[in-house]
């Protein structure tokens, strides 16, 4: 029988009634279902008929169960018949198959089966016994139990059958929390029958229910391992029981699920239906009560809203209506209402709710671009793929800044196990692998001053040959002296590997020689460890140690003569710290807390005044600047606390402080970096807001450094004032291209609004050449024209003379999956780069084409060098990808520099659109525009508009006119270019302004 089949029995349509009872336990044993070493002709097992001459049934759904009165019948020829703990003291009258068997009968419309009398009035009782604890819904498991008592003539397996017990009741508990379950045999109803009536190899799952809210029950075989011969398949067990219950449990399930299958009245009736067929605390009925308790409100509210003529109110009544997807006759008469009473403050509402997502994408976009800019920092990438996600950026855009975040957490990661383990050589190639990426981190920083710390302490260990201070710097550390040396570190941190790895030499040696001692002490070889003694004389070894030795040789030799360099004596002590604190004032580079410690150590064991006084004064030297570089930090003068903060770590002694990558003026350097990355001119004038100089202009070799904070703060203010100007020109480029696309009611008043801006612009040294006074004049013909094709050549002018601001970066973007209008793209490609290298220069050229993306050409200065190579291009007819075309139009920008313009030249709307359009936000994002071209009759040009920059999507209806369209514009831009060449400033804003 296939696994997707399932014999169901249900009760019949009437009570159970049982009229005969089970046999006598003088019956022989029914064999097991699939065991394959019973002695009967068939191995079908108990309830399976013999497969032999015929299929097995095959069923679909849960049938109706009816009982089966066992018959009796006269046997002329009995066969054999093993017993199974009972006594057969007389051959049965009644067959096995009659006895034990689940009959299925699928010769009449639907499927049925009849079990044993027996079984079917346990289950009466069982669910009898249900009812009465308020039960309206149980499955029942009958399944075979205790297999070891019948081992010997079946291989059942216990877990096995346990296993598939517990898959069901978790199966029943998390789909179907509102039926009861119970296991057949343990229940009380079976355990009262004398004999119960068990069958071996069972695992029959029956579900009992009342279908009218009364005593009446119905029954239903869900799955029988004697039937199906198989184990059953959780999937299909799941989808026959909901065939199985009443049809409102499905009916709840697809109404929860999909939203836009009800309305309200449906939905109540749902409620009281599925109420009173006792589903009443079941979750997906709870969800619906309370998603037809909001319904109610919301239509309550809105009533009240209409009636009071409270705009906002019944505003919000019908957000809540759209998301709860009410059908529209609920809130008939709402929308016109609202329409007639204030239409323009709802979609005012709209657009800026459309405009808070367009600059949550351009945030978004601009985040993921500073996070690649180096030094890379894992806070950094860990926001900006998180609001990339946020603004739903394409995953082909947020893959490099994935691809960053996966590597530097991997790296930090490394580095922080390595510090945790004490493993110098994990240490060094965790901080080489940062060092390549350009990482910062703390964890950097504390990998940093650990070594700082422990390179001081062991170069005055190593001049000291002081044992005691290398084994408590480095004791718990695996250290390799095979450690190579990283030549991409900084200075410091290489030299303090060297002097690490050097110092773990060093201490290896010296405690060869104490180990070489001690095993002469414990062999007493006196002579041998005197030998040893002297030779550790100017190391400084274990106090306790060395007295064990010393005390052995008084004792044994009387040697009392050996000279002692242990410490114990005031003497030898006090020349130790001495000698620890003149080691601490010829080190190359020491922590304060060291120095300090070793003037402690020294002051108290009476070491020469001396020095002592030396080391204090070169401590409380270096505290001294660094309160002044704190004081200054605190007042922001931004010199002062730098130059300050330098003088102290070009010193040989270092605080943590100064190498950790936090504090203001760490602050300031990252927010300048952020500004700066995400084209933000208000985070720029927000970072150095305070800050100031105390000696504006003066040179120091601290301002040299590509991250000096003073050398940032100088260039900020005139960045911010370029990032404004760059702000202020988009916005400007916004509002004359909506006068071009004709969007805008009163594109003279948008006009004034751009003149506006462009005087602010003046402000920050912007220039109105007279490209930009051509531009103006023919957007201002442009709202004259009569329409048709002289307004579109007024738009096409009037965009070629954007395109000629400055020193443009110019990518052409070419479609190439319609090889027919090859020559015609060639052609307008060559006319442009023509006319516009008579009036730029320094501009940049590249070509790419799609469907197959391929590079044509990089970015050039040459025109001719581009038109050569165009020219030798042969199109290939492929699928139009304009979103990987407008991504590889992005790559090849080879410099941020303003203005870039991708010309988009294509033969209709993308495949994808709405990969394109992604494609596309994140170049608007970044201030590419994209001015587009269509042509043939069949182009969209609403769709090319999707993925043009606003105003700039055109479209030419035949092929062979798209040469002759480009000219013409170009054209009329010479003609406006000569006009404005004498144009003043004020008296062109003056004209857009009356």
């Amino acid at each position: 029988m296939d696994a997707s089949r399932l014999s169901h029995i249900s009760h019949a349509s009437s009570p159970l009634v049982l009229n005969s009872k089970l046999g006598s336990s003088r019956f022989a044993r029914p064999a097991s279902g699939g065991s394959s070493r019973t002695g009967r002709p068939s191995s079908a097992g108990p309830g399976r008929p013999s497969t032999s001459g015929r299929s097995r049934p095959n069923f679909s759904t849960a049938c109706q169960v009816s009982a089966r009165k066992p018959e009796g019948t006269t046997l002329s020829n009995l066969r054999p018949k093993n017993t199974w703990n009972y006594y057969v003291s007389e051959p049965p009258t009644v067959s096995w198959a009659e006895q034990w068997s689940t009959k299925v009968d699928a010769s009449g419309c639907g499927d049925r089966c009849s079990i044993p009398d027996s079984i079917v009035d346990v289950l009466k009782k069982m669910w009898n016994d249900s009812t009465k604890r308020g039960v309206k819904y149980l499955c029942v498991l009958e399944t075979c139990y205790n297999c070891e008592e019948h081992a010997r003539t079946t291989m059942h397996k216990s877990g096995q059958y346990q296993r598939y017990a517990n898959m069901v009741e978790q199966m029943l508990c998390s789909d179907f929390p509102f039926v009861s379950y119970e296991q057949f045999h343990l229940s009380k109803a079976y355990k009262a029958c004398r004999p119960p009536p068990r069958r071996v190899g069972a695992f029959e799952l029956y579900l009992l229910y009342s279908p009218y809210g009364n005593n009446h029950c119905v029954n239903f075989l869900a799955h029988s391992k004697f039937v199906s011969l198989r184990w059953p398949c959780c999937d299909k067990l799941r989808d026959r029981l909901r065939q199985a219950l009443p049809a409102i449990v499905s009916r709840v399930q697809e109404v929860v699920l999909d939203a836009s299958a009800w309305n309200l009245a449906e939905g109540r009736q749902v409620i009281r239906e599925a109420t009173a067929l006792g589903l009443a605390n079941w979750e997906p009925l709870n969800d619906l009560t309370d998603r037809v308790a909001s319904a109610d409100c919301c239509l309550e509210l809105g009533q009240e809203a209409m009636a009071g003529n409270d705009k906002e109110t019944l505003r919000g009544a019908l957000q809540q209506v759209s998301e709860l997807q009410l059908s529209d006759d609920a809130i008939a008469g709402w929308r016109q209402d609202l329409k007639e009473k204030n239409m323009a403050i709802f979609n005012m509402k709209s657009h800026a709710r459309r405009f808070c997502q367009n600059a949550a994408f351009a945030i978004a976009v601009r985040k993921l671009q500073a996070a690649m800019v180096p030094p890379l920092r894992l806070a950094r990438l860990v926001d900006a793929v998180q609001r990339g996600r946020a603004a739903e950026v394409a995953e082909e855009d947020l893959l490099p800044a994935v691809d960053a975040h996966g590597r530097v957490s991997h790296a930090i990661d490394e580095l922080r196990r390595a510090l945790q383990n004490y493993n110098l050589l994990e240490l060094s190639n965790s901080m080489q692998r940062l060092a390549d990426m350009n990482v910062e981190d703390e964890n950097i920083d504390r990998a940093r001053s650990e070594l700082g710390r422990i390179a001081s302490r062991v170069q005055c260990a190593v001049q000291l040959q002081d044992l005691v201070w290398l084994q408590d710097g480095l004791g718990h550390w695996q250290i390799s002296t095979d450690t190579p040396s990283p030549m991409t570190h900084d200075q410091i941190i290489g030299s303090s590997l060297r002097s690490i790895v050097g110092g773990e030499k060093m201490r290896l040696k010296l405690q060869g020689r104490v180990d070489e001692a001690e095993r002469r002490y414990e062999t007493k070889q006196w002579k041998a460890l005197k030998s040893a003694v002297e030779k550790l004389n100017d190391v400084h070894v274990d106090e306790n140690t060395w007295e064990r030795w010393l005390s052995a040789l008084k004792r044994e030799d009387n040697l009392s003569l050996i000279k002692s360099v242990s410490g114990a004596g005031r003497e030898l002590k006090r020349k130790l710290h001495g000698s620890r604190l003149q080691a601490a004032l010829k080190a190359e580079r020491i922590s304060l807390e060291q120095l300090e410690a070793a003037v402690s150590d020294a002051e108290a064991h009476s070491v020469d005044q001396v020095d002592v006084d030396r080391a204090r004064n070169e401590a409380a030297g270096v505290r001294q600047r660094w309160r002044s570089a704190q004081e200054a930090m605190e007042k922001k003068l931004v010199d002062v606390a730098e130059v300050n903060l330098w003088k102290l770590q070009k010193g040989r002694i270092y605080m943590d402080e100064w190498t950790k990558k936090e504090g203001p003026l760490f602050d300031l350097v990252c927010a300048i970096r952020d500004a700066e990355a995400t084209k933000d001119w208000q985070a720029m004038k927000a970072a150095v807001e305070g800050w100031q100089e105390d000696k504006p202009g003066a040179n120091h070799p601290a301002f040299e450094a590509e991250d000096s904070p003073t050398r940032l703060f100088r260039t900020a203010g005139s960045r911010g004032d370029e990032l404004q100007l760059d702000e202020l020109r988009h916005e400007v480029n916004d509002v004359l291209n909506s006068i071009k696309d004709g969007s805008q009611a009163d594109p003279q008043a948008e006009l004034r609004k751009a003149a506006q801006m462009m005087r602010e612009m003046l402000k920050l040294g912007w220039e109105l050449t007279p490209a930009r006074s051509a531009r103006l004049l023919s957007l201002s013909q442009k709202v004259h024209a009569e329409g048709g094709l002289e307004a579109s050549i007024a738009r096409f002018s009037a965009s070629m003379l954007q395109v000629l601001e400055g020193s443009p970066r110019v990518v052409f973007l070419l479609d190439q999956s319609l090889p027919q209008h090859a020559a015609e793209f060639k052609a307008a490609v060559a006319a442009m780069a023509e006319g516009f290298c008579r009036h730029v220069q320094g501009a940049q050229w590249a070509v790419v084409v799609y469907g197959p993306v391929q590079v044509v050409h990089d970015s050039t200065s040459d025109p001719n060098v581009l038109n050569a190579a165009l020219q030798a291009h042969s199109f290939s007819a492929g699928p139009a990808t304009a979103a990987q075309g407008l991504r590889a139009a992005k790559d090849a920008f080879k410099e941020e520099k303003d203005p870039r313009i991708i010309l988009h030249l294509t033969n209709g709307a993308a495949e994808n659109l709405k990969d394109a359009r992604k494609a596309f936000q994140v170049i608007e994002a970044l201030g590419i525009t994209v001015l587009g071209i269509c042509i043939g009759k069949a182009s969209k040009v609403d769709k090319l508009m999707k993925i043009s920059s606003s105003g700039l999507a055109f479209k030419v209806e035949e092929p062979a006119q798209l040469v002759a369209f480009v000219r013409d514009a170009l054209n009329e831009v010479d003609s406006m270019l000569q006009v404005s060449q004498a144009g003043d400033a004020d008296k062109v804003l003056g004209m857009l302004e009356a």
